[in-house]
């Protein structure tokens, strides 16, 4: 099995935090550039708590963070020159591991993991799974508590069909909780595509959160997912709706 992610292949996690380095393969990707001139970035530092920065691109030179991150939560690209997207594939690495990828006029990485915050948990919500490919795939949902092994939760067949999957009840995970969806194919290589939704409550709101109207709490979050990047905190009231999506390639020399 493969993660599900636009490179294909296993995420590997890095194990310790340390600074990470931003470059694109087009030039024009570039402050002053007519491709993407900056990018947010969002990740978890050494202690999983949120860190986030704004980095100004400088085409296919690496620009350095000011932050050391140990998990990578998202990858935007922000302002744009008069082409209006990312010119180029756009990767943020750590020495020579890549951690995240925003491929050629994305806007953004696209990759079905995540990681639970210092101080929060998550609720797994339902999740999707879709392929076109006339073979059948498999996918595996799998969580890891730290210092723990992965254990799959949910497995699911697809075969050129779109599924979706809503848990009667949430599936709670603590902090510091790696979650993953990997696919693998029945025969050669193929596309297939997932994702999930996961609803995240700060430790702090836990107790009053039955006081809270939900539906509002979600639709506000929605109106700071198109504001500024630099306000997007995970810190909003405490609640957050996180929808990982992603696709995984296994054509093209991105095999599984």
């Amino acid at each position: 099995m493969a993660g599900c992610w636009i490179p294909g292949g296993d995420y590997v996690y890095p194990t310790v935090a340390g600074y990470v380095n931003i470059s694109s393969t087009d030039g024009d990707d570039a402050v002053g550039g007519s491709g993407a001139r900056t990018v947010f970035i969002q990740g978890l530092d050494s202690n999983y708590d949120i860190v986030n920065e704004v980095f100004n691109m400088d085409g296919t030179n690496n620009v350095t963070s000011v932050n050391q991150y140990l998990r990578m939560i998202c990858v935007r690209v922000r302002e744009v020159g008069s082409s209006g997207v990312n010119e180029g594939t756009i990767s943020v690495t750590q020495n020579s591991l890549l951690l995240s990828i925003v491929e050629i006029d994305d806007g953004q990485c696209q990759t079905a993991l995540f990681t639970v915050p210092n101080n929060y948990t998550g609720y797994f919500l339902d999740c999707y799974f879709t392929s076109s490919e006339d073979k059948p795939i498999e996918y595996e949902i799998a969580y890891r508590n730290l210092g723990w092994s992965w254990r799959s939760f949910l497995e699911i067949n697809c075969y050129r069909t779109s599924f979706q999957h809503k848990f009667a009840a949430p599936i709670k995970f603590s902090e510091k909780t790696d979650i993953r969806i990997r696919a693998k194919a029945g025969s050669s290589s193929g596309e297939v595509g997932s994702g999930f939704v996961l609803l995240l409550i700060h430790d702090d709101y836990a107790n009053d959160i039955t006081s809270m109207n939900a539906t509002q709490a979600v639709r506000e979050v929605g109106s700071i997912t198109v504001s500024d990047p630099e306000n997007q905190m995970l810190l909003y009231v405490g609640v957050i709706l996180i929808i990982a999506v992603a696709l995984a390639a296994l054509a093209s020399g991105r095999k599984w």
